[in-house]
């Protein structure tokens, strides 16, 4: 099992940190990056033990790097991913990726400024990425997180 928190997260980021700004910019670190890919989904396969995984992606832009890796994993259970934008240009075209049989994918258009819709039970997710809803990576010196 890979354990990984903020705190690692973070301290993996900034031992990579000029390899990545060098290839291809920070932020695609959090995306591109495969041991990170394959630990977010380790972590969510862990956390939820179910058959069948609703996932949706806020913010997630046009890139489909990360679910190219995450869905070429030998993953327990069947994953339906819904990946979202603000803007009908950044919605990820997910007719190029192919469903595989373990993965559904979807995209639509989701604007963080309206508010949240109330999902009843079976149309509600079980796991909800924010990689870059908040449009800022925290530096080593500003940020620690220590569980509660």
């Amino acid at each position: 099992m890979v354990k990984m928190d903020i705190n690692n997260l973070n301290s993996l980021f900034y031992s990579k940190v000029d390899n990545v700004w060098s290839d291809s910019g920070l932020a695609d670190f959090f995306t591109k990056i495969e041991p990170i890919q394959t630990a977010l989904a380790e972590k969510i396969v862990n956390l939820i033990p179910k058959e069948f995984i609703r996932v949706k992606e806020l913010g997630s832009g046009a890139d489909l790097t990360r679910w190219e890796i995450i869905s070429k994993l030998k993953l327990k259970g069947r994953w339906q991913v819904t990946l979202t934008d603000f803007s009908d240009k950044s919605i990820p075209s997910v007719k190029t990726f192919k469903d595989s049989e373990n993965f559904l994918f979807g995209s639509e258009k989701y604007n963080l400024l309206n508010p949240t819709p109330r999902l009843v039970k079976k149309d509600r997710y079980d796991a909800i990425l924010a990689t870059y809803v908040f449009d800022s990576i925290f530096f080593s010196f500003a940020l620690r997180y220590t569980p509660g």
